[in-house]
């Protein structure tokens, strides 16, 4: 296969596609409202696997441990893999930052390798600091990647890799690098039709489309054409101008019927912010109340505008915002000032943009979840940014952190996200501290930034008063849960350090479950197995396991569990026939490897990847989906292990569509 070198890593060309797949919302914003889909959406990263202060950030115990999936010998030397993922899918962002206190440039002598689909050599091979350096941005559109100096601290590529049959991201010569990282990924059912990165799609728009809107006129909002046909809203063409005072809400517009405002603007005098609440009413009921700069990820003290792809303020001090906002029977914008405001009067101009088509079925309503505590209580456990049962899709999260006016610094920068999905005991998403999640690094130790994607438009390196404000829109790599998320953010390095947080989490959501558990098998239950008629490995050692999940606190657990390097097989049944599935894996994370394939009914529908073993934290969880050629209601399982690999399984749940009796 051809290696892509530096300038030819962005090439650019048009492409057909069959469909758009979950990651491809750029081509048309609307897509970000459109819940529970068959795909999952997951974080790799640098975390420490038992729960202590410090990443993995290099071979060295005393820093972290070693964060690699294995160490590869090449003709070139030693290259550290730290992410390998089978199956098809695609990269959607990749964060690192290096350094000693500070951040550092990210070195030129260890070179950054991505192969796609097992080929033997790599398809980009290039010098690790030179990956984050975007031929684009020198054209004119906005960055897909930039390094430490433009996101304040982190070096961020939000470049598509999209791979048919796997990818694998590897450090040549870059063993003993002190190196944090974060991989987000979308995992698709292997059927799903993915041409693989090869140096030519189609990312100009997506770079086009991380245009920072900042004109103080209307002209982006034709930029952001909500389909690909740039079809005709129902604007209104010209600013709308209103007082608000006290007594009644001013509405600013009310629609019967279906539709999706499709992009916002409201104009305040920057003085009357902190006095304003914004509340939307969708269908009948409030889906949004809040103070109007923070829906806009914005506040009046922030010395710079924040200017998101989703919401900001344009040049001219207005907010502006392209969230669509669907609706089935109705929507209503309103402000209203907050209790014990300046009364005065309050001079308001507003526009917006209304689709007036419905909505599609799987669109979800936009809502916020607004958590605030001063000082937290980190006895009580993480802080809760996002709690949500039904199917959804977060799109953003905005955040103003301090710390407790006691501690000095910005320790609160210091913990870990970490997000359970659809019932999961192990977090999915485990992050490496605050300030990456928002793309930055070392506590934005280049001082505030204000990106398309990212943000920190406040930052204060004090002592007690030590303070930051910052955003972070999903456009490409949001969570995505069928059936809930719990997503927490730990108090400091540790989980015990209190701080004071207001957060809120932009997200999209039905109150209906898009899969339910269908059917269960656990190892070592009588029952359970004859009923799923398990046949363990030929060479299966079978044991009872008492250890630990990696959430926080960690949670207990004492079940059997088979390792094998033969196939095991089992018969799961459902309730009713279908195509598309999800298999959860529950395992002993304390054996290393563990890559297999899973074949269902004779056919080879996904895989597991190679894990690094976790001798502290032994329990862990893993989910593959899968789509099978016609529906079926039986579905016989064989699990096959990579040649000298030791497979774990201790308990299987297959999930699939909820049955729906009735319309929307």
């Amino acid at each position: 296969m051809r290696k892509i070198g530096v300038a030819a890593l962005l090439a650019f060309a048009a492409a057909a596609r069959a469909g758009d797949l979950p990651w491809e919302t750029w081509n048309d914003l609307g897509d970000v409202a459109r819940v529970g889909g068959d795909y999952g959406s997951y974080l790799a990263s640098s975390y420490c696997l038992d729960g202590c202060r410090y990443d993995r950030t290099s071979v060295d115990p005393g820093r972290g441990g070693p964060r690699f999936v294995r160490i590869e010998s090449t003709a070139e030397g030693e290259q550290g893999v730290i992410f390998d993922q089978p199956g098809a899918g695609a990269v959607t962002r990749v964060w690192m930052t290096t350094g000693d206190g500070v951040s550092q440039p990210l070195p030129s002598d260890v070179r950054l390798r991505i192969y796609f689909d097992g080929e033997a050599a790599p398809t980009v091979d290039v010098p690790l600091d030179r990956f984050f350096d975007d031929p684009l941005a020198r054209r004119g559109a906005a960055p897909l990647m930039t390094d430490r100096l433009q996101s304040s601290g982190g070096n961020v590529s939000y470049l598509p890799l999209p791979y048919r049959r796997g990818i694998k991201i590897a450090l040549l010569n870059g063993t003993g690098l002190r190196l944090w990282y974060q991989i987000n990924y979308t995992q698709v059912a292997d059927a799903t039709p993915v041409r693989s990165f090869a140096g030519a799609a189609d990312f100009l728009t997506l770079a086009q489309r991380l245009e920072q809107p900042a004109s103080a006129d209307r002209a982006f909002a034709a930029r952001l054409p909500f389909g690909r046909d740039r079809r005709p809203l129902d604007p209104f063409a010209e600013w709308n101008a209103a007082e608000l005072g006290a007594g009644a809400p001013l509405v600013l517009l009310h629609r019967d019927g279906f539709g999706t405002i499709t992009s916002t603007r409201i104009g305040i005098a920057r003085e009357r912010w902190d006095d304003v609440v914004l509340s939307i009413m969708v269908d009948g009921e409030t889906a949004i109340e809040l103070p109007i700069a923070e829906f806009f990820a914005a506040d009046a003290a922030d010395p710079m505008r924040p200017l998101g792809v989703f919401a900001g303020v344009d040049a001219g001090g207005a907010f502006y915002a392209a969230l669509p906002m669907p609706y089935r029977r109705g929507i209503e914008v309103a402000l209203r000032l907050r209790e014990g405001a300046d009364a005065r009067t309050a001079n308001v101009r507003s526009v917006f943009e209304v689709d007036t088509r419905a909505p599609p079925a799987d669109a979800g309503t936009l809502r916020t979840y607004v958590h605030a505590a001063c000082p937290t209580t980190p006895a009580l456990g993480d802080e809760v940014l996002l709690e949500h049962r039904g199917s959804g899709r977060m799109v953003g999260l905005v955040a103003w952190m301090s710390g407790d006016g006691v501690r000095e610094g910005g320790y609160y920068l210091e913990g870990d996200e970490r997000v359970y999905v659809d019932g999961s005991v192990q977090p999915l998403w485990y992050g490496t501290g605050v300030e990456d999640l928002f793309n930055g690094g070392f506590y934005f130790d280049q001082s505030a930034y204000s990106g398309p994607l990212a943000g920190a438009p406040f930052r204060h390196a004090g002592r007690t008063d030590d303070a930051a404000s910052m955003y972070r829109w999903f456009l490409t790599d949001a969570p995505h849960w069928r059936q809930s998320i719990t997503y927490k953010l730990e108090n400091g390095a540790d989980g015990t350090e209190p701080m004071c947080l207001r957060s809120v989490a932009f997200y999209y959501a039905r109150p209906e479950p898009a899969q339910e558990i269908l059917a269960t098998l656990q190892v070592g239950d009588a029952a359970s197995e004859a009923a799923a008629d398990y046949r363990r490995a030929g060479d299966a050692d079978c044991a009872m396991l008492s250890a630990r999940f990696g959430d926080e606190p960690p949670t207990g657990r004492t079940a059997a569990v088979c390792t094998g390097t033969t196939a095991s097989r089992f018969t799961l049944t459902a309730p009713r026939a279908g195509g598309s599935f999800r298999l959860r894996r529950t395992f002993d994370a304390g054996v290393e490897g563990q890559a297999a394939e899973i074949w269902v009914d004779g056919v080879c529908v996904g895989a597991w990847p190679d894990t690094q073993a976790n001798p502290s934290r032994r329990w862990s969880q893993m989910d593959v989906d899968f789509a099978l050629p016609s529906a079926a209601q039986t579905l016989s399982f064989e699990i096959r292990p990579r040649a000298g690999r030791r497979v774990t399984e201790s308990r299987y749940e297959l999930f699939g569509a909820v049955a729906r009796s009735g319309g929307d």
